[in-house]
């Protein structure tokens, strides 16, 4: 075998355009892989499908034939015709090893391919692939160490990337970071020779990684006098705060996690909203700035028979129709009152807002189905279709109308659909009563109140 290698390895591709590499990686033989390697085989050949022996290794091999590959030379994002990377192809096929070799080679990790437009993180989680998905959160989220050895000039570059530019504009300052990451904008804020530096990160691993399981490389950061690491969430912290600053940076603090699986654009972020906004600016020293800077993203975008009153169905609709109308008065009030407030206070009023209502919500399905199917039994199944139906469609229109008109404006026209639900299940109830049981007036004057 080590005197045909070379042979074997120089010999042209059959008529697929395959080559033995192509076969060794297919058939998992990483010791004829090997050979081949070293007799000088193109690990970069692709057939005429655009199958090269690193895809094929990560669809039928391990991680060893992998690492062979890359280590040779092969191309970590090569594609498929359609745009499927090595890294897509690993991610869809459960490939955990792979995936972390195809990362350490310098694969990229947002790319789309072309038919779905998806990346191998949607990939991974369309396939229910969870621990490549973890990686491919963490390798994605963009949260950079910068290496620092106590030394500006090495770092000079900061002072030059557009996320800084308020530096330039204000020296000898207070500086509130948002976000600390690995640690870049607090490092940034020293090249500036900025006066302090607090640096609030919500994650508390990150801080471990950037100060205690990385300070070596980062500089240990938490040893400089002027520099303060919190863990918090950031918005509660700045408004508990009463001494003024004069730059709040909050830069690149959205993780490509979220873009990745596609669910980024349509949520909300408590730091990205007009009251947030309001408070920071509030904090600031009356010369203060307050510097945002945020990626560019190009989205090329129990059922019974019914035995009685419609009122008495009615009762538990109307009592969360009156806690919905004071809970919709009365949570504004309340989140301006507890925005300072730390995050286990928060959280606290937060379940005791949401409790009731949750609690009453669960009730209205049961209780329509109980009238409904006491009517029409043949129902049941095609009420349960529809409920699953318009559970769907209503979280799609409740953020349409959050988008145009406000949450609020989302919360209202829910209230009105309960509203109409309760008016509908007493009409029905007393229809019901009226053709079922007609009226005796001696029973009537002597039934209970």
């Amino acid at each position: 075998m080590l005197l045909v290698a070379p042979v074997y390895a120089q010999q042209p591709p059959s008529g697929d355009g395959s080559t033995p590499l192509h076969w060794a990686a297919y058939q998992d033989d990483f010791e004829s892989a090997e050979l081949l390697v070293r007799a000088g085989a193109n690990v970069k050949a692709a057939n005429r499908y655009g199958i090269t022996p690193l895809t094929l290794a990560i669809t039928n091999g391990d991680s060893a034939m992998v690492e062979a590959l890359l280590k040779a030379g092969a191309d970590p994002n090569t594609t498929l015709p359609g745009g499927e990377t090595a890294l897509m192809t690993a991610a869809r096929t459960g490939k955990v090893d792979a995936v972390k070799a195809l990362l350490v080679h310098g694969a990229h990790v947002n790319v789309k391919e072309q038919w779905k437009q998806q990346t191998a993180l949607m990939w991974a989680a369309h396939e229910g692939n969870a621990e490549v998905a973890k990686i491919l959160i963490d390798a994605g989220a963009a949260t950079l160490l910068t290496h620092f050895d106590g030394r500006f000039e090495p770092i000079e570059h900061l002072k030059y990337d557009v996320t800084n530019m308020a530096h330039w504009l204000r020296r000898d300052a207070r500086v509130l970071v948002v976000g600390v990451g690995g640690g870049r904008d607090v490092l940034s804020a020293l090249a500036f020779g900025q006066r302090d530096v607090v640096g609030v990160e919500i994650n508390g691993a990150i801080l471990d990684v950037l100060n205690a399981h990385f300070g070596g490389f980062t500089g240990r950061l938490d040893s400089d006098p002027r520099v303060t690491f919190v863990n918090d969430e950031a918005r509660s912290y700045i408004a508990r705060q009463r001494r003024p600053v004069d730059i709040l940076q909050i830069s690149l603090i959205d993780t490509w996690a979220a873009t990745g699986a596609g669910a980024f654009v349509l949520s909300e972020h408590s730091l990205y909203t007009s009251e947030a906004w309001e408070l920071f600016l509030d904090r600031l020293t009356p010369k203060g700035l307050l510097s945002v800077s945020r990626w560019y993203y190009d989205a090329s975008l129990a059922t019974g028979r019914v035995v009685g009153h419609g009122a008495r169905l009615a009762t538990p609709l109307v009592a969360l129709l009156a806690i919905l109308a004071v809970f919709g008065a009365a949570t504004p009030l309340v989140i301006r009152a507890f925005a300072a407030a730390t995050t286990p206070v928060r959280i606290a009023v937060a379940i005791a807002l949401l409790f009731p209502i949750g609690f009453l919500m669960g009730m209205a399905f049961p209780l329509g189905m109980r009238a409904a199917t006491g009517r029409a039994p043949a129902l049941t199944p095609w009420l349960w279709g529809i409920n699953g139906a318009t559970s769907v469609c209503a979280s799609v229109v409740a953020v349409a109308i959050s988008l145009h008109w406000g949450i609020a404006a989302s919360f209202w026209t829910g209230v009105a659909c309960y509203v109409m639900a309760t008016v509908s299940l007493v009409r029905a109830s007393a229809v019901r009563e009226t053709v079922e049981s007609p009226i005796d007036l001696a029973t009537l004057a002597h039934e209970p109140r």
